[in-house]
C-alpha cells in the first residue's frame, strides 16, 4: 500500500554535584582550592565570601534542576523498577579486546517446536495469532498513521529499538515508558527480534501483550530471531502480512524504508533491486531512512556480527547513491553509531537480549531511541538508557 503517505575567572577545582538524567549532563559547581600559591581573584576572596559563592553556585544549580523538571522533558525517569537516564546521541566506543557478550540472561524459553504435521501447524498457527492479524498487519498499521503530522511545520516523533527478546519485564517496560512519553511518538520501528525462536506461541506470549498496551503503530523489520520456519518467516508474514518483509511508507516530508536481510523467501539481489527502486522514487525534498536487522560488514567494529562482506559491499553503496539520511540496523546487542560514505548509521538493539560487552557504558546497556523530525528537516535524537535498580 502507498500513501504520501558563571563563569568565574579563577583557578578552581571543578565538582560534579549531580547528574542531570534528563539532558545527561552533569551538572558542576566550582570551589575555592586554599593554596598560597592562588593570586588574583582567589586570593582577594575572603573564607565568607566564598562561602557565599558555593551558596550561589548551589543556588543556581538547584534552580535549573527544578526548571529543568518542572518544564517538562515529558521524558519519565522511572519504569517499572527500572532507572532510565536520558543522554544524547552519538557513541563512538568501541573495545575489540572485550568479550562478545556479557553474562547470558537467565531467562529460557521453553515453548514447544512447531510441529511437522502441516495440519496441525497451520491449526496452531490460526489459534495462536489469528485474533490478531488485523490489529497488527503493517498495511493498517499504515493506515492508523492517517494523514501524516499534526504539530506545526510537519514535526514528529519517533522511536527505534531492536532485539527486545529475553526479558519480558523489560520488554513491557520500554513500551510502557515509550506509551507515556510527550509529544507521543507517532509510531515505533523496530529492528527485529522480537522474539527467540520464531515461534507462534512466542509471538502471542511475548510481544503480542505488551503491543496492544499502547496505540501507538509498531513497524517491524524481521530479525533472524523471528524465522522459524527454514528462513520462509512463515509465521512473521501470517502475523503481519505477506509483504510485510520489504514494505515502506511516507510520512511527513520522510520516506520510511523496511527490508528483510535474514530470510531466503526473496532473493537479496531482489530485495535491493526494490529498495534502488523505492529509494529512487522518493518525493523530491523528502528525507530517506532505511530500517534492516543486520548491519553492514564494512563498519569495521560491527564486523564481528554482521552481513557478509558482498552484501554489505552492495548494501551501503546503494545507502551512498541515493544519500539516505540514516539507517537504522539492529543484530549486535548494544547502541553504536558511525558514519560511513556520508550516511548515518545507528544500532540500537538493546531491547533485552543479552548485551554486548563491546561498546563502553553508554552504547553496552539496554536502551531506546528517540528521534524528533523537526521542521527543517533535520532529527534530534536522544537515547533513553534503563538501569536495573535491583543491582
Amino acid at each position: 500500500m502507498e500513501r504520501r503517505k558563571g563563569y568565574m575567572n579563577m583557578k578552581s577545582k571543578p565538582l560534579v554535584l549531580k547528574h542531570n538524567r534528563i539532558y545527561g549532563k552533569n551538572i558542576i559547581l566550582y570551589r575555592h582550592r586554599s593554596s598560597a600559591t592562588d593570586k588574583g581573584l582567589i586570593s582577594s576572596i575572603s573564607s565568607g565570601e566564598v562561602s557565599k559563592w558555593r551558596l550561589i553556585s548551589a543556588a543556581l544549580a538547584l534552580c535549573f534542576v527544578l526548571h529543568t523538571v518542572s518544564s517538562g522533558s515529558g521524558i519519565p525517569d522511572t519504569a517499572d523498577g527500572w532507572r532510565v537516564e536520558v543522554g544524547p546521541a552519538g557513541n563512538d566506543f568501541y573495545d575489540s579486546s572485550a568479550p562478545e557478550k556479557k553474562a547470558r540472561l537467565s531467562y529460557k524459553d521453553n515453548t514447544p517446536k512447531p510441529p511437522s504435521d502441516e495440519r496441525e501447524f497451520k491449526r496452531l498457527l490460526k489459534e495462536n495469532l489469528g485474533p490478531y492479524r488485523e490489529r497488527l498487519n503493517f498495511e493498517n498499521q499504515i493506515r492508523k498513521l492517517g494523514k501524516g503530522p499534526t504539530r506545526s511545520g510537519g514535526s514528529f516523533r519517533y522511536v527505534v529499538m531492536g532485539d527486545n527478546r529475553s526479558q519480558p519485564q523489560l520488554w513491557s517496560s520500554i513500551v510502557k515508558h515509550i506509551d507515556r512519553l510527550v509529544p507521543k511518538p507517532a509510531f515505533i520501528i523496530h529492528v527485529g527480534d522480537i522474539v527467540e525462536k520464531g515461534y507462534a506461541q512466542q509471538y502471542r506470549d511475548y510481544y503480542i501483550p505488551s503491543v496492544l498496551a499502547t496505540d501507538i503503530p509498531f513497524f517491524v523489520a524481521i530479525g533472524n530471531h523471528d524465522d522459524s520456519s527454514g528462513s520462509k518467516a512463515r509465521e512473521y508474514r501470517y502475523l503481519f502480512g505477506e509483504k510485510a518483509l520489504n514494505y515502506y511508507f511516507d510520512y511527513g516530508k520522510a520516506r520510511f524504508i523496511f527490508i528483510d536481510n535474514v530470510t531466503k523467501v526473496q532473493k537479496y539481489t531482489d530485495t535491493l533491486k526494490w529498495l534502488d527502486k523505492t529509494l529512487a522514487n522518493t518525493p523530491d525534498g523528502y528525507r530517506k531512512y532505511v530500517a534492516a536487522h543486520k548491519p553492514p560488514k564494512n563498519i569495521k567494529k560491527w564486523s564481528y556480527h554482521a552481513l557478509d562482506s558482498q552484501e554489505s559491499e552492495a548494501f551501503t553503496d546503494l545507502m551512498g547513491k541515493h544519500n539516505v539520511s540514516e539507517v537504522y540496523v539492529g543484530h549486535i546487542h548494544a547502541y553504536s553509531t558511525a558514519r560511513y560514505n556520508g550516511v548515518n548509521y545507528t544500532i540500537s538493539g538493546g531491547g533485552g537480549a543479552t548485551l554486548h560487552d563491546r561498546f563502553g557504558p553508554l552504547g553496552s546497556v539496554h536502551h531506546y531511541v528517540i528521534c524528533d523530525f523537526m521542521a527543517n528537516g533535520t532529527v534530534r535524537q536522544q537515547v533513553v538508557r534503563f538501569y536495573d535498580t535491583n543491582k
